[in-house]
């Protein structure tokens, strides 16, 4: 699928404006799915907290960034 989404990611430039954009779309659709999938489900994902052993937002969004550029 990330083929036919985003072509040879291996050749992505990280200044490609377009490819962010592809991506940002993607990452939208996926929450609205999750958010759509827990209220089916009967899950109150805004009443969820953090935990004592979960990382900071700030980290979380450290790490995924590395995580992704990992893969080009």
């Amino acid at each position: 699928m990330s083929e036919e989404k985003f072509g040879d990611l291996e050749s992505v430039d990280l200044n490609n404006e377009e490819f962010w954009k592809k991506l940002g779309e993607t990452l939208d659709e996926t929450l609205n799915m999750l958010k759509e999938m827990a209220e089916e489900q009967g899950i109150d994902l805004d009443s969820l907290g953090m935990e004592e052993n979960e990382m900071p937002q700030k980290q979380i969004d450290e790490e995924t960034i590395v995580h992704i550029l990992s893969y080009m």
